[in-house]
C-alpha cells in the first residue's frame, strides 16, 4: 500500500471532495501541529554566550578549512610544483645577476682597452713627429716638417 502524498496546494486551500474537508484526511499527527513564525526566546543565561558561539564556529570552520587545504597541499603534486617554480624563479635571478656582472667587468675593460688603445696612438703620434722632425733636419733643410696630415687639418681651418 502507498503512503498518501500530500502536496502544498490541498494544505493551504482545504476543499469539499465528494462533500468530504481534505483537511481532516490527514493523519492526527499533521492536524494537531502548529508552528510557530517566531523563534524561541532564550533563556536569560544563554543570551550572553550566543556571539562567541559564533566566533568560536567560524574559528573551528576556518581551522578545519586551514588543516585540510595543507594537507591537500602536502599530498598533492602541487608542493613538488610550487617547490619546482621556487627554485627556477632562483636560478633565474642568479643568472640576471651573473650577467649584470659580467656586463659591468665587460664596460670596465672595455674603458681600459679604450684608454690604453688612446695611450699608445698618441705615443705613436708623438714618435712620428719626432722621426719626422729628425728626417728633415738630416736631409739639411733645417725646418721641422709637421707632416702632410697636419697641415693639410690647418689649411682645411682656415678655409
Amino acid at each position: 500500500m502507498r503512503p498518501p502524498s500530500y502536496s502544498v496546494s490541498r494544505l493551504a486551500y482545504p476543499s469539499t471532495a465528494g462533500g468530504k474537508n481534505l483537511l481532516y484526511q490527514l493523519p492526527s499527527r499533521l492536524r494537531g501541529a502548529h508552528y510557530s513564525t517566531t523563534p524561541p526566546s532564550p533563556s536569560p543565561g544563554s543570551r550572553s554566550t550566543m556571539p562567541y558561539r559564533y566566533l568560536i564556529g567560524a574559528v573551528a570552520g576556518i581551522g578545519a578549512v586551514g588543516v585540510a587545504g595543507y594537507t591537500w597541499y602536502q599530498m598533492s603534486t602541487m608542493k613538488r610544483v610550487v617547490d619546482g617554480a621556487a627554485a627556477a624563479k632562483a636560478r633565474f635571478n642568479e643568472t640576471k645577476e651573473a650577467v649584470a656582472e659580467t656586463r659591468e667587468a665587460a664596460k670596465v675593460k672595455a674603458a681600459d682597452v679604450s684608454a690604453s688603445v688612446k695611450e699608445k696612438s698618441a705615443n705613436i703620434k708623438e714618435r712620428l713627429r719626432r722621426y719626422r722632425s729628425e728626417a728633415a733636419q738630416k736631409a739639411g733643410n733645417g725646418r721641422e716638417d709637421t707632416g702632410p696630415n697636419e697641415d693639410s687639418e690647418e689649411q682645411r681651418r682656415t678655409s
